[in-house]
């Protein structure tokens, strides 16, 4: 997420809890003036102070309401944090299994349904499963994603379930599918540019759709940008393949070559794997001929 869209999201949440304790001092406010009414004598020394008692209510209201969102934030994103610990554990000794796509399923519940049913729709998919990528991925409440999202200021999830729509859809060769979900979506996938998932979503799309002179355009502005790595490893492998098919497609071999390879160190599916084989003999095969 871009800093501008951070801030405002962060401002949009604190702003939410400012209003809740301005509110409740206020109440409290009015019950401690009555109060004072019915235990001090109007005029003398002990009277309630209401412009002592505004810029108090104003700052300490404020103060309680940053600590509140910092508190909540950790809560909310602590099963979040634990669910990706216990998917990397299991990419790193089984790679992506059964167990993986089990795991995801039975967090398909509360705040977390509709990211876990799109991350579980890309699992299927890089696993070459598309049909049961289609189906699950139509599962999510794309309404509650968009009202969270608009709501809070929060484009994560909505991100990353038109990013993972789009790259499901050129998977299964539904072009004019990955079309609609790319327009639909790319507000939020070009909000949350500094992702690498979305800016390799993004690359592979243009490629794809638009040709490789909007990839090539867009692929030289990567490089310019600062991008937050992926914290889930099924992701993280997933950009290395895409951005190897990427620049193997601009024709640039060297770059494309280091890619691949690092892609082959740490694919996660038989699916992966293919694809990796087919760029590495693609990229090895000019070499070959020219030494025959």
């Amino acid at each position: 997420m871009n800093l501008k869209a951070k801030l405002l999201m962060r401002a949009k949440a604190i702003s939410v809890w400012w209003g809740i304790y301005l509110i409740l001092g206020c109440c409290a406010g009015f019950s401690l003036k009555v109060l004072w009414g019915f235990l001090f004598v109007s005029g003398s020394a002990d009277k309630f102070d209401v412009g002592v008692f505004v810029p108090l209510l104003i700052v300490g209201s404020f103060i309680l309401a940053v600590l509140s969102y910092i508190i909540s934030l950790a809560v909310h994103n602590a099963p979040r944090r634990r669910l990706v610990r216990k998917l990397n554990a299991i990419i790193a000794k089984n790679g992506l299994c059964r167990e993986y796509t089990d795991l995801l399923t039975l967090n398909c519940r509360g705040d977390m349904k509709n990211q876990c049913l799109a991350e579980l729709a890309f699992a299927y998919t890089a696993d070459g499963n598309h049909a049961s990528a289609k189906s699950t991925l139509g599962q999510v409440d794309v309404v509650s994603v968009l009202d969270i999202a608009q709501s809070t200021g929060d484009y994560c999830t909505a991100a990353y379930y038109y990013s993972a729509a789009v790259l499901i859809y050129l998977a299964s060769g539904d072009g004019a599918l990955a079309d609609t979900a790319y327009e639909n979506g790319k507000f939020y996938i070009e909000a949350m540019e500094n992702d690498e998932f979305n800016v390799w979503t993004k690359a592979v799309y243009l490629l794809e759709a638009k040709g490789k002179e909007a990839a090539e355009v867009f692929a030289d502005g990567i490089r310019r940008k600062r991008l937050n790595r992926c914290k889930s490893k099924l992701k993280s492998s997933s950009v290395c393949v895409m951005k190897a098919h990427v620049l193997n497609a601009l024709g640039r071999r060297e770059e494309a070559e280091a890619a691949a390879h690092r892609a082959a160190e740490c694919t996660v599916s038989a699916e992966a794997e293919r694809r990796v084989g087919e760029i590495l003999r693609g990229l090895n095969a000019p070499a070959e001929a020219q030494n025959m």
